[in-house]
């Protein structure tokens, strides 16, 4: 007999969200040793390729909302990482990375690079996942 629940066990976001958890987690392990999360090493990759930015563009240029970022760029501006700034308009505020946030960026860059291999190494081409990504974003995407 075929029971309908059966079905919910193939959850798609499910299924995302734990392997996002599992990912996180390896790397949060290779990061915290320079004291960085994951999504502070994300806000300063950005950032450092980016320039300084207005926080609501840098919210959605890492797919995060604005509330949850602000917390983090508190926390990494009470670390030294990042400043702000008022922007060309001076009513909105930017974000930049500081020197300390840049020389923390580069004592992490090693470890990132270790935790991607190491991801490589268990499911082969990484290129996979940016696929699933863009797919996703492009068409199920906010």
């Amino acid at each position: 007999m075929d029971n309908k629940y059966t079905k919910l066990q193939e959850c798609a976001c499910a299924a995302l969200r734990q392997s996002s958890r599992t990912i996180t987690k390896h790397y949060e392990a290779k990061l915290k040793t320079v004291g960085l999360t994951s999504a502070q090493f994300n806000i300063m990759a950005v950032l450092i390729n980016l320039g300084p930015m207005p926080v609501s563009r840098l919210a959605a240029a890492i797919g995060q909302d604005r509330t949850g970022l602000t917390r983090n760029l508190a926390i990494m501006e009470k670390n030294g990482f990042v400043q702000f700034q008022p922007g060309a308009d001076q009513r909105v505020k930017e974000v930049s990375l500081t020197q300390h946030g840049t020389n923390k960026l580069d004592a992490a860059i090693p470890l990132w690079e270790d935790a991607q291999n190491s991801i490589a190494r268990h499911i082969g081409d990484l290129e996979i996942i940016h696929d699933v990504a863009r797919k996703l974003k492009t068409t199920i995407g906010d």
